[in-house]
This record gives C-alpha cells, structure tokens and sequence, in this order.
C-alpha cells in the first residue's frame, strides 16, 4: 500500500493484479471511498510507491512490468505509462528516489533496474545495477545522495551508486565521493539470512535492515561500516 503527500488517499493492492484507490473518510466511523482502479498489469502487484511531491505512482508487479501512473484531464483519471524494465523475471519492489527523478525497482532476475524519464522519447527508460546472486527483496534511496542499498537473498545487503549525468547533474556528491560511477559497489555486509528489507536514517548515517533469521542490523556509515 501507499499513501499520498497528505494522507488523504491511500493506494491498495488487494491480492490481486489491480490497485485500488480509496479516499480517507472525515470521520472515523464513516466508510471508505473507492475513487479509482488501476489495471494494467497482468500478474499480482507486488509493490506500490506514491511520490508525494509530483504525485505520481509507480507500480510493480510478477509479470516483470512497473507502470508511472498520473492524474490526466478534467476528470483526474489515472493514466499509465509503460517502462522499459528489461527484466527476466518478476519486479518485487520499488521505491521513488528523494527528487522523485529516479525510482529503483528490486527483481527477481538478479538486477535492479534504476528508472528515469528520458524526454526525447516519451518514456521510462533504466539502466541496471548489477551484482547480486538472487532475488533482490527491497530497495532504499540515500536521503541526500543517488546512492540505493538493496536487500537480497543471496543473505547480502549492499550499497551502489546510482549517479546519472543525465538527470543527477554534473557536480553530486555523495559520502563515497563525488560523481561515483554508476553501479560502482561501495559497501556489501553479510547476513545469516535471506535479507528482507532495508532503509536508511533520515541523516543517511546509518543503515538498517532484516533478515530470515528474525535479525535486524544497524551499520554506522559514517564509522565507515
């Protein structure tokens, strides 16, 4: 599930290829609206994220497609836009980066697509981070910097670079040095177990994430891991 900017509408998956939006009643005993239903995938949805700045929706599912999805018209109707994941296998989660230019999307097929809006063509393009074993479960954006950490089943968390000229700029810095390249690996840790999710502090100075072995763990970045 994901929640708009304000909290006033809340999108849904209910086990199924479609996501539902509902809006939230004004009071709590009242029900809930059911306002729009997006279904352009084929297989189960396994992911949804809501950019709360540009308000668009980005939504991942088992048959290895994410759609952008955005309000059009007098109507507000949600209209989807195809991207070019370039997967083998099914996208299992997603997440927008900080400026919402980016999203990352985790995979089975052992990659994470970065994805970005490439203008000229009219479309969601993405370019891959590679070097996992397995499924990648989830994935997280740096809070300052185009830096993702993804949670794998090969029972490793890692940490990438996911700077891109082309939408990032030419002067980024990041606490592993400016204009890293992209998909240069600046931090891996091992797990005892398949790792489930991650996510970063709010300063971007540390790092958590779960495993299968009913573990969370702590890394301090800036003590250098």
């Amino acid at each position: 599930h994901a929640w708009n900017a304000d909290r006033t509408e809340l999108a849904v998956c209910p086990n199924n290829n479609t996501v539902v939006i509902f809006k939230k009643p004004a009071a709590a005993a009242d029900p809930w609206e059911k306002i729009a239903t997006l279904s352009e995938h084929d297989a189960l949805v396994t992911d949804i994220a809501w950019a709360p700045k540009t308000n668009r929706i980005v939504t991942t599912a088992q048959d290895r497609n994410a759609y952008v999805w955005t309000k059009e018209g007098p109507k507000g109707e949600w209209k989807p836009m195809l991207v070019i994941l370039r997967i083998t296998a099914a996208a299992t989660s997603v997440q927008w980066s900080m400026d919402e230019q980016k999203f990352a999307v985790g995979s089975g097929a052992r990659t994470v697509p970065v994805c970005y809006f490439e203008a000229e063509n009219n479309f969601w393009v993405s370019k891959m981070l590679k070097g996992h074993m397995s499924t990648i479960q989830a994935v997280a954006w740096h809070p300052t910097s185009p830096v993702v950490a993804t949670a794998c089943t090969d029972f490793k968390c890692r940490i990438f670079s996911a700077y891109l000229k082309n939408v990032d700029g030419k002067a980024v810095s990041t606490p592993w040095g400016d204009n890293p390249k992209f998909g240069t690996l600046f931090y891996e840790v091992e797990s005892a177990g398949w790792v489930r999710n991650v996510a970063f502090s709010p300063t971007g100075d540390a790092l958590a994430f779960c495993s299968h072995n009913s573990t969370v763990s702590f890394v301090d970045l800036a003590a250098g891991g």
